[in-house]
């Protein structure tokens, strides 16, 4: 947990993925990106999903039950969340943003939903989640703390998540995604991420 890296691909078994930043295409094209598989339980707070290579960000998969996806960032995902009938029990997924440029949301059950609102209504999650451009503060420089006016900003849910990924403490109304904001405190240039793994 809390690790400010680029990640290949995520493989979770029974524990929390919590203030990640995740470059999604560079996950090898057979592959989804998270694969809950038959894992009930787990969660998956505040992270930073981005870029695309049309599958699957988090899936949900053969009674991974209890599933909880909350105060994420999705942006420019297609499909970002896929939760199979066998997986619904328990699942909860809300207070995430959305910023897809694509043609699909999510799935549930098999069924696959291209907006928002379509997924509110099939899934009866992320009630309070938006689809909106999450304004970080320098998005091609790096940096992805929410940026003056950003609707990251409070959009988190506080669950003993402790520090982000720059290692900065969450609020108690802490915003979305795997950065807090913080306007007085300078990254340094290390805390940065520079590159991404190669594929």
């Amino acid at each position: 947990t809390n690790n400010a890296v680029y990640f290949k691909e995520g493989r979770v078994y029974s524990f929390k993925f919590i203030a990640n930043i995740c470059d999604t295409s560079l996950c090898h094209t057979d592959y989804d990106w998270l694969f809950l598989n038959a894992t009930p339980g787990v969660q998956v707070l505040h992270n930073l999903f981005f870029g695309d290579n049309n599958r699957r960000t988090v899936r949900a998969y053969t009674g991974a039950t209890g599933t909880v996806i909350v105060g994420n960032v999705f942006y420019a995902t297609d499909e970002a969340i896929d939760v199979d009938a066998a997986s619904q029990a328990g699942t909860l997924s809300d207070r995430n943003v959305f910023y897809t440029m694509g043609t699909r949301v999510g799935r549930w059950g098999g069924t696959t939903y291209a907006n928002l609102g379509l997924w509110q209504a099939a899934s009866s999650q992320d009630a309070n989640s938006i689809n909106s451009s999450p304004e970080f503060t320098d998005y091609a420089g790096g940096d992805y703390r929410p940026d003056t006016g950003s609707p990251l900003i409070g959009m988190g849910s506080f669950s003993g998540i402790g520090n982000d990924s720059l290692g900065n403490v969450y609020k108690s109304v802490p915003s979305a995604g795997p950065c807090e904001v913080d306007w007085t405190r300078p990254i340094a240039p290390s805390r940065l991420p520079t590159s991404r793994l190669s594929a």
